[in-house]
């Protein structure tokens, strides 16, 4: 079992990195990892939140920590130097039941979940590192259905882009879609591109019984290109190509701020200013 932590130094410039630390290692055994990791030689840790506690113990790490190791200093002297991050916002949308929630959690938490409530609306935080680019990431899952369509507007507005779900066995979910699409292009303002990833969930059940399955990929594929979106096919249940989705959304973000430079991220404040080489945070 491991713990997954973003490790930073408090230097110029410095990129925060994903490290996994086991569960059962010692203080000695983090610093040695995140010097390592670093490139620094790494003397003190320190957790980044509110006053910047300092931890002695790796007891007190929790799953998805963001750490600051230092080379001896308080994190403070160095903390004008740290390194700006960078925001996307993105909401997850789609049929009730088409295994939002399930795509997610996989992907934030790394895990499968059975039996969950209808969701109305949840977010949720995690950091990856994509193309040795690290990012903080908030995925908004939403609620599929009908009695929640007021709220629609307001989970797509300020977004950087959407994941569309549909279930590859579950006749009419895809159609359901368009009317999220049609609101995405009332929304969207002039010069302002979103991202969009086209999903077909729940892979595992249409490779068990191919009878089960709706649409082909190449009819996905077609049914994105319509919407300027990429497919992908993904399986919440065995995590297939769960990390690919969110890769290539990251990747579509990307490209679009690197054509648009003064895009502000999707009416984002200044302090979500887009530096190339620094963190993403996914709203």
């Amino acid at each position: 079992m491991t713990t997954r932590l973003t490790v930073k130094a408090n230097k110029k410039g410095a990129k925060s990195k994903i490290m996994m630390f086991p569960k059962d290692g010692t203080m000695s055994k983090f610093l040695e990892m995140a010097g390592e990791t670093l490139g620094i030689t790494a003397k003190r840790v320190f957790l980044d939140t509110g006053d910047q506690p300092e931890v002695e113990d790796v007891k007190h790490f929790s799953q998805d920590d963001t750490v600051i190791v230092t080379e001896g200093a308080d994190p403070a002297d160095g903390e004008e130097d740290q390194a700006e991050e960078m925001s996307i916002r993105l909401a997850v949308l789609g049929a009730g039941g088409v295994g939002k929630s399930a795509l997610t959690l996989r992907y934030v938490r790394d895990f499968f979940v059975t039996d969950w409530d209808p969701t109305i609306e949840d977010a949720y935080r995690t950091t990856v590192e994509v193309d040795n680019v690290c990012c903080q990431l908030e995925v908004l899952d939403t609620a599929g259905q009908d009695d929640f369509s007021a709220l629609r507007p307001q989970w797509m507005m300020g977004k950087d882009g959407y994941i569309f779900v549909f279930g590859l066995d579950r006749d009419g979910s895809q159609n359901d879609l368009a009317q999220y699409y049609e609101l995405h292009t009332q929304l969207k303002e002039e010069g302002q591109p979103k991202a969009i990833m086209l999903v077909g969930n729940k892979k595992d059940l249409v490779d068990e019984d191919p009878s089960k399955r709706i649409m082909t990929e190449d009819e996905g594929k077609d049914l994105a290109a319509k919407w300027e979106a990429e497919y992908i096919e993904t399986s919440a249940k065995t995590g297939h190509n769960i990390d690919e989705l969110f890769k290539k959304f990251i990747r579509q973000v990307r490209t679009l701020r690197a054509n648009d430079p003064d895009d502000s991220g999707s009416e984002a404040g200044p302090e979500d200013d887009h530096p190339s080489d620094g963190c993403c945070c996914i709203l």
